[in-house]
């Protein structure tokens, strides 16, 4: 033991208040240090929450994009074949307009 390990031992005998203030003030320290702990621990599980997020939100944006051009290719093919139809219904009605039309012609021609 030294002289000044021997000085704190007389102090802390004659001063017992000083060092029992000094002992509380490390207690409330260790109790804001178990805070910080437990909150940084919490930032850490929220960062971790936060990215897994990230991904999923990420993983459905791209389905999303995914499905969305599919179905949009389905529907130009579907439109392309009504428009397709549309023309062949057009046609056939021009031809059956211009039998009519020569049908007409004939009857009025035999009376």
């Amino acid at each position: 033991m030294n002289i000044q390990d021997i000085a704190d031992f007389i102090d802390l005998v004659k001063n017992p208040v000083k060092y029992e203030k000094a002992l509380q003030n490390i207690k409330e320290e260790q109790q804001r240090l178990k805070a910080v702990v437990e909150t940084v621990g919490k930032a850490s599980e929220l960062e971790s929450l936060r990215k897994e997020v990230l991904a999923k939100q990420t993983k459905q944006e791209e389905e999303f994009k995914s499905k969305t051009e599919a179905n949009e290719k389905k529907l130009l093919a579907k439109l392309k074949s009504l428009e397709a139809t549309q023309v062949k219904a057009q046609e056939e009605l021009d031809k059956a307009q211009k039998a009519q039309a020569e049908a007409q012609l004939k009857q009025i021609s035999a009376d």
